[in-house]
């Protein structure tokens, strides 16, 4: 992986202060000044390539040519990185939390930016979900940070670390969901269970209707669906209308808005 990467290109030395680097910026500390010397290849090709790995390969780091080294030195500013054969692939167990949100704080807590973790397709807040996700180009020490997981947070859970995958987990893959429905803190349960076996026996008979919910329709005081109405009339003053209509959490520019339309 990337570390026998690091070490066979720059030096177990390199390797042992990049760890360090990374153990600092995962820790919150502030980093104001790195870099390391290595030596410099002989050839320009050679050369070439050392620095295409640097700056493809590990995340705020950059490199230059210092006569008979190369020196690695920080760099703030996140780089993004080429897509090669070096995906993760893991399940990710959740609760009480959607997609996104897992997401992100993940990515908090091994280090990444969310943008390197890759998913199907997105799973609702409220219900306990499984799902496949890639995380791409991961850092020496992000196994260490994924078993912290499970301890950090009673919501998310990581499992099944398949390494070396050669592509990522991208939207269109997925093939489809399976549910299970569980009806909890039931009381009293003969009642229930008594309702249910009525209820299932008349959606068997006669079907249910199939309701879109929010997700579907928008968020907030404006649904979605009514701006495609203005759409599809062609309205365009309505459609710009509804939206700056819709309130805010400020109550002194929702106020505004009324005042002026």
């Amino acid at each position: 992986m990337l570390a026998k990467e690091i070490s066979d290109l720059l030096g177990e030395a390199a390797l042992e202060e990049i760890r360090k680097l990374y153990e600092k910026l995962d820790a919150g500390e502030k980093v104001l000044e790195w870099s390391v010397k290595v030596a410099s290849p002989a050839s320009k090709e050679s050369r070439g390539k050392l620095h295409e790995f640097v700056r493809e390969r590990l995340h705020n780091i950059d490199s230059k040519t210092d006569q008979e080294f190369i020196s690695l030195f920080y760099s703030r500013n996140f780089k993004r990185v080429k897509r090669t054969n070096d995906y993760l692939h893991f399940k990710l167990f959740k609760s009480n939390i959607d997609t996104m949100g897992a997401l992100f704080r993940l990515s908090k807590i091994i280090g990444c930016n969310q943008k390197l973790l890759s998913v199907a397709g997105l799973k609702d807040k409220r219900g306990i979900t499984t799902q496949k996700v890639s995380l791409y180009n991961c850092q020496p020490n992000v196994f260490e940070k994924f078993y912290k997981v499970a301890f950090r947070n009673r919501e998310l859970w990581v499992g099944d670390i398949v390494t070396g995958q050669t592509e990522p987990v991208a939207l269109g893959q997925l093939q489809g969901n399976r549910f299970s429905i569980v009806i909890r803190f039931v009381k009293p349960k003969n009642e229930v269970i008594e309702q249910l076996e009525q209820n299932l026996s008349v959606i068997r008979e006669k079907g249910f209707l199939n309701y879109f919910g929010m997700q579907r329709f928008g968020r907030g005081n404006i649904r979605t669906h009514t701006i495609g109405i203005e759409v599809l009339k062609k309205n365009w003053r309505g459609v710009v209308e509804t939206l700056l209509l819709e309130d805010t959490y400020d109550e002194s520019i929702n106020k505004q808005k009324k005042e002026l339309y």
